[in-house]
């Protein structure tokens, strides 16, 4: 998708119910954000051990998301 190597490619669904749990969202909050979102994924996984040029000081990892909305 990014021309990132094959290695990084994830396609893991990111579950609502995870994200209102982890920002303790309220039931008004959790409807709105149900409307704007159909749908979440981690599409890849950056890190130091697929990516060798990311080795450096703090860097741990990066993680793409995608975003469906109105489907």
């Amino acid at each position: 998708m990014y021309g990132l190597p094959q290695a990084t490619v994830l396609n893991r669904p990111l579950y609502k119910k995870a994200v209102f749990e982890k920002f303790n969202l309220k039931t008004a909050e959790r409807d709105r954000f149900d409307v704007d979102v159909s749908r979440m994924a981690i599409v890849a996984y950056l890190s130091p051990a697929k990516i060798p040029a990311l080795h450096g000081e703090g860097v741990l990892c990066i993680a793409s998301t995608a975003q469906a909305k109105g489907l």
